[in-house]
């Protein structure tokens, strides 16, 4: 049997395990047959990316297939984060016909947003379903961060080269972020795209199993079959164990997904039956182990801590919590071969600390760069930084912080803006779960997705100071901000349509008095 039908096999497996044994679990968060639709739709998806051998008969089926939805689904924008994870960010670039070299390159994320959320765009401006009342300081960071990216796309060496820049901002970060945090206009709307998240990270970390047990990549046949030049086929270790990577691409980068399929566990904790919540934490916890990547580890700690903060008997939990690690990482200790996996451990082993040497490095060249073009960062950073040694083995400057890649490309001008985002993102968040406290119905649920957004952030924050902006890491977070801002919103909203308490008449005995006279009579 080919590689490719093998691996398919595979894929199948997991994703149908998990789809059917988690179903009773996971469609309650569904909205009517739309878990139907998008299961339908990622077995679907995989199955004619492995079978069709190309990858311009996928985009053919993929173009279809969103048609469909879009004709059937009551949301089909809420389709797209968990959609995102399906496969791996492979692509190929777009003749340009004999008038330029290419059009574009175009990679399955991206493909996605034009099938997925281009046509929801358009039906919003068409119904000004779009002219909501704006969250005015992610809104405002969000636009002036892209209009300066924009501005940044003339230091291009040509016209069709900063034209393509231009594309990629609007189809890589303005619409995930202005469509998500739009056109998910109801609570159902919103549990449906977090839910999908927390399916897709549910079956990738299975994959992330079988690909650890039988120490194969499964998805690294696909990029041969599509003809794709840069697919990643490179296995990656560390102490022994083969780092997996699913269709995220890179090992940090399947922690990352994972990170973020578990904040959107943690927000559906108040509604979800105990059975099903331990099911899918034990699974998550496995897949943000398999890539043993340190970085979503970290991240996954800080997400932990600040959930238990921001809710009711703060300092018993954060006890628990602290002694549970403990006791996981003394029987990690004592098991055979703990030894192993203690070492892994950040501040604690010592397995490739050179990675931490390097980022250490690369944050000393980087400041120092900064240093001389502060505003809009240096021109040719990674020439410079090759100079100063910074190459990798693979023969690339590796620019392993997104901080680090977002303050060199464009200053501490744009570090400032991306940062204020997603700070002022959270303070939204934080914001409208004070607001949602007084509402009559479900409060408590609606708080606690409030808490798992903003542990989210904080985990999202945390883990991409140790990782650049590769494969899927960025399309992840700008959809995550838009789906906080659709939270926002629709607190918003429902806070405006809630029917505010009668105020008692006042007794004459309360009424202030002037003179011999009553007030108001």
């Amino acid at each position: 049997m080919p590689e490719v039908l093998r691996s398919l096999v595979f894929v199948l497996f997991c994703a149908t395990a998990v789809f059917l044994t988690c179903r009773p679990g996971l469609a309650p968060l569904f909205p009517s047959d739309e878990f139907t639709r998008f299961r339908n739709s990622w077995i679907g998806a995989t199955i004619v990316a492995f079978v069709s051998g190309s990858f311009w008969i996928f985009v053919i089926g993929t173009t279809v297939a969103a048609f469909l939805l879009h004709r059937r689904s009551a949301s089909p924008a809420a389709l797209f984060p968990g959609l995102l994870l399906c496969l791996p960010a492979y692509g190929a670039d777009i003749p340009g016909f004999g008038l330029v070299n290419y059009l574009f390159h175009l990679n399955v994320p991206r493909l996605l947003a034009l099938v997925l959320l281009l046509p929801a765009a358009f039906l919003m401006l068409r119904t000004h379903a779009s002219r909501t009342p704006r969250v005015r300081g992610p809104d405002g960071f969000f636009a002036a961060y892209a209009l300066l990216q924009l501005a940044l796309a003339s230091r291009q060496d040509s016209i069709t080269n900063a034209m393509r820049v231009a594309f990629m901002i609007f189809t890589d970060m303005v619409l995930p972020y202005y469509v998500l945090s739009r056109a998910l206009q109801s609570r159902a709307a919103l549990r449906q795209a977090l839910a999908g998240v927390l399916a897709g990270a549910l079956v990738l970390s299975a994959v992330a199993a079988v690909e650890f047990a039988k120490q194969w990549l499964v998805y690294s046949s696909l990029g041969g079959a599509w003809g794709v030049r840069d697919a990643p086929n490179h296995y990656l270790g560390r102490s022994g164990f083969l780092r997996v990577r699913a269709t995220a691409g890179h090992p940090i980068a399947l922690g990352f997904v994972v990170l973020v399929g578990t904040s959107a566990l943690l927000a559906f904790r108040q509604t979800m039956r105990v059975r099903w919540r331990r099911i899918f934490s034990v699974v998550l916890a496995f897949g943000l182990f398999f890539p043993i990547s340190r970085g979503p580890w970290l991240g996954a700690a800080a997400m932990l801590c600040i959930y238990i903060s921001t809710g009711t008997a703060v300092l018993k939990n954060l006890t628990k919590a602290a002694a549970a690690g403990a006791g996981l990482l003394l029987a990690i200790g004592m098991a055979p071969g703990g030894d192993r996996l203690v070492r892994l451990l950040p501040f604690v082993g010592d397995v490739e600390k050179e990675s931490i040497d390097y980022r250490q490095q690369l944050l000393e060249a980087s400041l120092t760069l900064l240093a001389e073009h502060p505003m809009l960062g240096p021109p040719d950073y990674r020439g410079r930084l090759a100079q100063a040694g910074l190459v990798q083995g693979e023969g690339i400057v590796d620019i392993v912080n997104t901080y680090v890649r977002v303050a060199l490309d464009s200053g501490v001008i744009g570090l400032g803006l991306f940062s204020a985002f997603f700070l002022s993102t959270m303070w939204a968040v934080l914001g409208a779960r004070r607001q949602s406290a007084p509402l009559p119905q479900d409060a408590v649920a609606l708080d606690n997705v409030g808490r798992g957004l903003v542990a989210g952030l904080v985990g999202i924050a945390i883990t991409i100071a140790t990782v650049s902006s590769i494969s899927v890491i960025p399309w992840l977070y700008w959809t995550y901000a838009g789906l906080c801002v659709a939270y926002v919103r629709i607190v918003q909203a429902e806070v405006v349509r809630a029917p505010r308490p009668a105020r008692p008449s006042p007794t004459r005995s309360q009424l202030p008095v002037r003179g011999n006279h009553v007030a108001g009579f």
